[in-house]
């Protein structure tokens, strides 16, 4: 009867498989393409975020010429009222030598 309830025989246990030399190839493939993947990737995120930032100065140019145009006119118009001051001076100049007050106004030397 104990030989009745002796336990079957173990399964024989599979030794680990070996890689075949196939193999390595299909891994180099894949971490060539995950890296070709990922250079696709950020290649796209970049190309995205120049294209967004063109879009962006172009915009800002644009609203930003009224401005322009408007600092213009104000540094004419200061540039005028400048001349209108310093053609006062040199008149005042002028006359304060002709009455002999001795002003002596520096004389302008371009070399």
């Amino acid at each position: 009867m104990e030989q009745q309830m002796q336990q079957p025989d173990p399964q024989p246990v599979n030794p680990a498989p070996q890689p075949s030399s196939g193999g390595s190839s299909k891994v180099w493939l894949w971490i060539i393409g995950g890296c070709l993947g990922i250079i696709i990737i950020i290649g796209l995120i970049l190309g995205g975020l120049a294209w967004w930032g063109a879009r962006k100065i172009k915009n800002e140019i644009k609203n930003s010429k009224p401005k322009i145009e408007q600092f213009s006119r104000e540094m004419e118009e200061k540039a005028k009222s400048l001349e209108k001051i310093n053609e006062e001076l040199e008149k005042q100049a002028k006359n304060a030598e002709k009455s002999g007050v001795g002003i002596e106004l520096p004389e302008n030397t371009s070399d």
